[in-house]
């Protein structure tokens, strides 16, 4: 038999995994998506970000005040239909055809899927990570938008920022919200 508690944590985790806490519902969350929107224009603006690239989207829409019509998501859940925005289903292990190496300005991460499985495949944190470095120019940006609610993605900016300077990718600008790194070689 499941516990008051138990079932509360079920069912805040399926909330978290199937995006069904991700409308504005109060003050404090309409204040942080607006300091989102706030950063990322100025990114936008100051890196000179056209195209951006985002993996695991799920529902999530911080992007998109800033980069509509630019962004091209990518989940094995869900297809993206909104307009002006491009959307496959498929896992970043084995994108679709037309995700090609070295054509994005900018690569936005909101958690890496380390913990996951994809189809069976059984990749290291590692390899998923370079999987989608690649679809990132010489020079672009990884965007890596930080969850703190999330326990299961705790560890996951450690691992990012150990694996991105071994492979020579520097930080150039943070936030409480996100962490921004230049892509140099890959």
């Amino acid at each position: 038999m499941t516990t008051p508690e138990e079932f509360l944590r079920i069912k805040a985790q399926h909330n978290v995994d199937t995006g069904s806490n991700k409308g504005t519902s109060n003050f404090a969350e309409a204040s942080e998506k607006a300091e989102a929107t706030n950063f990322l224009s100025n990114l936008k603006s100051d890196l000179r970000i056209g195209n951006i690239y985002y993996p695991g989207c799920s529902d999530d829409s911080i992007l998109e005040p800033v980069f509509t019509g630019h962004i091209t998501y990518l989940d094995d859940r869900i297809v993206r239909r909104d307009a002006g925005k491009l959307g496959f289903l498929s896992n970043f292990m084995s994108p679709p055809k037309e995700i090609v190496d070295n054509s994005f300005d900018a690569a936005f991460i909101k958690d890496l899927h380390l913990h996951l499985k994809e189809d069976g495949q059984t990749a290291s944190p590692s390899e998923k990570l370079e999987a989608i470095l690649r679809k990132v120019k010489t020079n672009g940006t990884i965007i890596y938008g930080i969850r703190r609610a999330c326990p299961k993605w705790e560890g996951e900016l450690d691992f990012l920022r150990k694996q991105l300077e071994l492979s020579n990718i520097q930080l150039p600008y943070s936030n409480l919200n996100f962490e921004v790194f230049f892509k140099i070689s890959i």
